[in-house]
């Protein structure tokens, strides 16, 4: 543990959590897939209702909605990553709120390209279970190495996308996956990003065997799985993404 260079592996941070929780109750990867398996039927809970109430008529609700819900869902993925105490509120409603927005981005890719959400929803799911046997079986592990080229690598992804965003406020250029006119050079650049999401979560499970290992205490399950959620969610809306543009090419 005092190799690892994360502020949320190191031994002092564990001590300090365990002065926080109740320790005597372990962090346990089983209780971190419980956490995962009741954020998801949260999720998908919110996101069947957005998308019903979409469905009913109030496709003028999307945007809202999504909007809406993003900003819950990101102060509460922001609390949870820096308060283990108030992490056991925060992942939870983080997951009910992403919920809306997954069902209402989604119904938005749907009535553009039917079929689409299934395709990115299995994709999604193969990913997760292929980075999770490739981690296990020992072909990618979070060596020091590895957790510093996917930490830039995420924050570049990051500044990228900034840097779009800004540059087409103002209407001075900039690349989206929906406007992009090279099919091949859209496609590799989205692809490129869904690696990088996807090579997350060796991150997340790396944490997940680390936590278990220093006997960290029980609420620490809830950050893992926020963890795992997030990147998950990121992970689906691009592949969302890189399938809109290939059923348009």
């Amino acid at each position: 543990m005092s190799e690892s260079k994360s502020p949320l592996l190191d031994e002092k941070r564990f001590s300090s959590l365990a002065r926080e929780a109740d320790a005597t109750v372990p962090f346990t990867a089983r209780g971190t897939i419980v956490k995962c398996a009741l954020m998801l039927v949260a999720a998908m809970l919110t996101a069947a209702t957005a998308w019903t109430q979409l469905d009913r008529g109030r496709g003028d609700l999307a945007f809202p909605i999504a909007i809406g819900g993003a900003i819950v869902a990101f102060i509460c993925a922001w609390v949870g990553a820096v308060s283990v105490r108030h992490v056991v509120w925060a992942a939870p409603v983080y997951a009910l709120a992403e919920g809306f927005v997954l069902g209402a981005v989604s119904w938005i890719y749907e009535a553009k390209t039917q079929g689409i959400v299934v395709q990115a929803v299995i994709a999604t799911f193969a990913t997760l279970l292929t980075m999770l046997v490739l981690y296990r079986t020992g072909l990618l592990r979070a060596t020091g190495t590895f957790r510093k080229v996917v930490t830039i690598a995420t924050i570049s992804v990051a500044l990228f996308y900034l840097g779009n965003m800004l540059l087409r406020m103002f209407n001075v250029g900039g690349w989206s996956m929906e406007t992009g006119t090279n099919l091949a050079l859209d496609l590799t650049i989205g692809g490129v990003i869904i690696v990088i999401a996807a090579l997350n979560l060796i991150l997340d499970f790396d944490f997940i065997d680390r936590a278990e290992e220093s006997g960290a205490p029980e609420r620490l399950e809830w950050t893992a799985a926020l963890g795992i959620m997030v990147t998950t969610v990121w992970i689906y809306f691009e592949i969302l993404k890189w399938l809109r543009r290939l059923n348009r090419r």
